[in-house]
């Protein structure tokens, strides 16, 4: 099995800035119950982790979690931060898939 190795460029700062923006969409659209899936430096440390376990179908399904929980809101964002999340959604999906092959 290959251990994850999750490189996401500039975006692994995971920009403070964009992420409250999304947590304050979250709040005012009274989703609080989502707010556990947005992907913050702590959830893609999780989801590595799960993957690096074995358990990448477990990451995988986190991912959908939070893809879920970004749909909900994706509207509200700017181009920029919609980009820059899903790039991040999509840059974690292909690295735990890539892990199960």
């Amino acid at each position: 099995m290959n251990k994850l190795k999750v490189q996401i460029e500039d975006k692994s700062s995971m920009k403070q800035e964009r992420l409250e923006r999304l947590f304050r969409i979250f709040n005012e659209r009274g989703l609080k119950k989502h707010m556990e899936y947005v992907i913050t430096p702590q959830l893609v440390q999780e989801i590595i982790e799960k993957t690096n376990l074995g358990k990448a179908r477990e990451a995988l399904k986190k991912i959908s979690q939070a893809e879920k929980a970004f749909d909900l809101v994706c509207s509200e964002l700017s181009e920029e931060d919609n980009k820059w999340y899903r790039d991040i959604l999509n840059d974690l999906r292909r690295s735990v898939q890539s892990s199960i092959e």
